[in-house]
């Protein structure tokens, strides 16, 4: 039993195994949390598995969640699918509830081998399943469909405001090593958000910023014969998305701290600050 977050530190379910729940959101439903992502457990880079499903686990206090298994399987029948887990790369699961049809509806990205992008979109009566594929091939403006986030909002066209690094006090620019998938609100505090994201690599985080910087620069804008060096280099094996052990990936969970516009910050602030171990009951009245 949990009664605390410790970002980065490998995160067990109820039944003692990893949590597989990667690139995903947590939802509050009818007083209990739900968390749903990629399930990850045969992406060990040994295989052409990227995601087997999407994994759902509920929780009432938020430190322990137990394994509701794969609310969406994977289609292992039809390789034309979106859901097959060796000819499509499911990634990053989205659901949010419609009022008008009170169905929930999940919008995934679904990326191809031979290189374009799309979306697919499944739906239910309740958030635990089962979901049915409804539409799929979304290409926005005829374009790839690339990372996405959804919301049931008045308008979502701004205006928006640069603020800055919530960051500052990360040295390695990587956000703590992490990549933010999710920021959901804590039920029952005044206004306590969360971050949640994943530590795809927890066994690269002695390399150095920069050379992922210059990698990844050079392997979307560099030339082919630039493209390929990088790919023979003993180093790049270890970052190789297609190869990474993602199985062992781990979770970092920090709060956000919100400032009031002052001299400082007359626009205001936000901050995820490092915790080695907190409590989300610290926030409740603050």
């Amino acid at each position: 039993m949990y009664d605390s977050f410790r970002p980065g530190q490998v995160w067990l379910d109820t039944e003692g195994k990893r949590i597989q729940a990667h690139g995903g959101s947590v939802i509050y439903v009818d007083g209990i949390y739900y968390w749903y992502g990629e399930n990850k457990e045969f992406t060990d880079g040994t295989n052409d598995v990227w995601t087997y499903g999407i994994r759902f686990y509920r929780s009432n206090d938020l430190y322990n969640w137990e394994d509701l298994g794969l609310v969406i399987p994977p289609d292992t029948e039809d390789e034309n699918s979106p859901l097959n887990p060796t000819n499509c790369m499911l990634d990053r699961p989205h659901i949010i509830y419609n009022e008008r049809t009170e169905k929930y509806v999940c919008w995934v990205k679904i990326m191809h081998k031979e290189g374009h992008q799309d979306e697919a979109v499944l739906t239910a009566d309740k958030i635990t399943g089962p979901y049915t594929l409804v539409n799929q091939g979304i290409r926005p403006l005829g374009m790839s469909a690339g990372d996405f986030d959804l919301a049931v909002a008045d308008t979502w066209h701004g205006p928006y405001r640069v603020l800055g690094n919530p960051h500052p006090e990360d040295a390695s620019h990587t956000s703590f090593h992490s990549q933010i998938s999710c920021i959901f609100k804590v039920e029952g505090t005044k206004d306590l958000y969360i971050a949640a994201a994943d530590r795809w690599c927890p066994d690269c985080m002695d390399l150095d910023y920069e050379f992922y910087a210059k990698v990844y620069d050079k392997l979307f804008s560099g030339t082919e014969e630039e493209k390929s060096r990088i790919r023979q280099m003993p180093e790049f094996s270890r970052i190789d998305d297609m190869g990474r052990n993602t199985s062992i990936a781990d979770y970092v969970w920090l709060p956000i701290r919100f400032v009031e516009a002052c001299e400082e910050y007359p626009q205001g602030m936000v901050f995820i600050d490092w915790k080695d171990e907190w409590r989300w009951q610290d926030y409740v009245g603050k």
